[in-house]
């Protein structure tokens, strides 16, 4: 056990690494910082004298650039993740180690969470920081719970199966054509479904309960006002059948390795 929990560190390490010194982390990351900034400066100088729900109305713009980039481009990014060991060779000298495929497919995963979620801690400092100084407030709690539960679960969920759902094609571009279809294809089969959950709405990787009750239900777009039709109930329900999609698409993969592996 021992032995695995120091091979899980190592390639949490490796990847972390990798993605860092890679670009597209980098860009996505700054593009939200700047993104977050330009709305703040607009927002906070539209007039002379603050409007009611302002720091919340920021707090929902910021969510939306945020909560569509876990959604759409965070998949894509890490989506070769795996894909580009095998491409690059680096799969089979990993495979000349004693790691279990359950360790390498943990470890790749992880990787990912720290990598994205250290970005996405300095993005909500900094975001936290202009709000306080731009509009001289911040409601905490909102604030939190949109960057804590809602952005942390889209990097988990979505962040999750972009690294294992193109893990068995045997090149990086196929890897990204496969996700970004599968996004594709969610967004096009979601239907009414960013208005009113239905059974499907949770299974969707685009995740509507969570993208619209944290843009409308949590921060507002009129004045704070919640006019979402999700509750936090549907968040957690979509959560809940999200992480069960992880696990059963991990599961899948892990199977389809060792499959693989005996042929």
């Amino acid at each position: 056990m021992q032995l695995k929990l120091l091979q899980i560190a190592a390639m949490i390490r490796y990847e972390f690494r990798l993605h860092w010194r890679g670009r597209a982390l980098l860009v996505i990351i700054l593009a939200l910082l700047v993104m977050n900034g330009v709305t703040a400066l607009v927002m906070s100088q539209s007039g002379d004298s603050m409007p009611a729900g302002l720091v919340i109305n920021h707090s929902a713009m910021a969510w939306a650039t945020v909560g569509v980039t876990l959604a759409f481009l965070l998949p894509i990014i890490v989506s070769d993740t795996i894909p580009k060991d095998r491409q690059l060779g680096v799969r089979e000298l990993l495979d000349t180690l004693p790691m279990t495929r359950a360790v390498y497919l943990l470890g790749k995963v992880l990787g990912v969470y720290a990598a994205v979620l250290l970005g996405l801690l300095v993005v909500m400092l900094i975001t936290g920081v202009l709000d306080l100084l731009l509009f001289g407030e911040v409601n905490l709690s909102r604030f939190l719970e949109i960057w804590l539960i809602g952005a942390m679960a889209m990097v988990i969920l979505n962040g999750g199966l972009g690294v294992l759902l193109p893990a068995s094609q045997p090149n990086r571009r196929r890897a990204v054509v496969l996700v970004i279809a599968v996004l594709i294809l969610s967004f096009a089969l979601s239907g009414t479904g960013f208005e009113s959950g239905s059974i499907d709405t949770y299974f969707n990787p685009v995740r509507p309960p969570i993208i619209m009750y944290y843009l409308t239900g949590v921060a507002g777009t009129f004045g704070g006002a919640a006019v979402s039709q999700f509750t936090r109930g549907d968040v957690w329900l979509s959560i809940g059948v999200g992480l069960a999609e992880l696990i059963a698409v991990g599961l899948a993969v892990w199977g389809w390795s060792r499959w693989r592996e005996a042929q």
